[in-house]
């Protein structure tokens, strides 16, 4: 895991360290969560990223998936459901895909 070093901007930090996943909150005080994430994941490639927000809407859920996050989880998910998402990413599998199954407006405006 990457240690959070406020000082140090976060994309040299990945850079670093060249972690398999990044975990980021969608309401970062310092950078938006969601613009950090499409900078992470145009530069890094290979870097998965996991976006946490307080309460997920649709509207948050489809920026998620502009900026090629491979999951959105609320802040309140448990440790096991934090885990298990980690390891799906890092196997290269999409969680959030499964988001559309459970909202059709947002299947929608994605496709």
């Amino acid at each position: 895991m990457l240690p959070t070093d406020t000082h140090r901007d976060p994309m040299e930090q990945i850079e670093s360290s060249l972690p398999d996943v990044v975990l980021l909150g969608s309401d970062l005080v310092a950078y938006s969560g969601l613009d950090l994430g499409r900078r992470i994941v145009r530069t890094f490639p290979n870097t998965k990223v996991i976006i946490l927000s307080p309460n997920p809407n649709d509207t948050e859920l489809f920026e998620c998936i502009r900026t090629a996050a491979v999951a959105c989880l609320k802040k309140s998910s448990t440790a096991d459901e934090l885990i298990e998402t980690i390891r799906r990413a890092n196997r290269g599998e999409y969680p959030i895909n499964e988001s559309l199954m459970t909202s059709p407006n947002l299947a929608k405006q994605v496709l």
